[in-house]
């Protein structure tokens, strides 16, 4: 079954009806709203378990925050590994989910995603304010938030759309 199947629009995973258009734009504003903000410092464990710090990431950082929720999650990553390939190096690239260990190995083992993986709680994310909308992606250059994007484009030119957008955004700070 696909989302399309499930009332949502292929472009913004919103439900179909008279409210999808201001669902859009309130998400929208929600996200516009989180840019110069200054990301809160977390702290996380990756899968070789060691701590992450965010506050020790590059100059530039890309983050995913998502979980195992099918398209939506899942529909970019390639497209995102294709970026991190281009950007490694100049940008951290962070996933960072609240699935435990076993499950992150056994979703990485199908879906290849070449990411540094943190781990946290839905409650430390819910602290962090992120918690409304996945896959949620974030650029943040010197610790301040550039790009805030809820949801997950699942149609080819949607997810190149976002990706060119993503790949502006991580230009002009390079």
């Amino acid at each position: 079954m696909t989302f399309a199947n499930l009332g949502y629009s292929q472009e913004q995973m919103l439900p179909v009806g008279s409210n999808a258009d201001e669902i859009a734009k309130r998400i929208q504003q929600r996200d516009s709203s989180k840019i110069g903000t200054r990301l809160p410092t977390f702290v996380a464990g990756e899968l070789d378990d060691s701590i992450f710090y965010s506050a020790d990431t590059t100059r530039i950082t890309f983050y995913y925050f998502w979980y195992d929720c099918g398209e939506a999650c899942f529909g970019q990553i390639d497209a995102l590994n294709e970026l991190q390939k281009k950007y490694s190096g100049n940008v951290d690239f962070i996933s960072v989910t609240n699935l435990n260990k076993t499950r992150l190995l056994e979703v990485i083992e199908k879906k290849s995603f070449n990411f540094k993986h943190c781990m946290i709680t839905q409650e430390e994310i819910n602290n962090l304010g992120f918690a409304n909308g996945y896959p949620l992606t974030l650029i943040t250059v010197d610790g301040v938030i550039k790009l805030c994007k809820s949801g997950g484009p699942i149609t080819h030119e949607a997810i190149e759309k976002w990706k060119d957008e993503y790949m502006k955004v991580l230009n002009t700070y390079l």
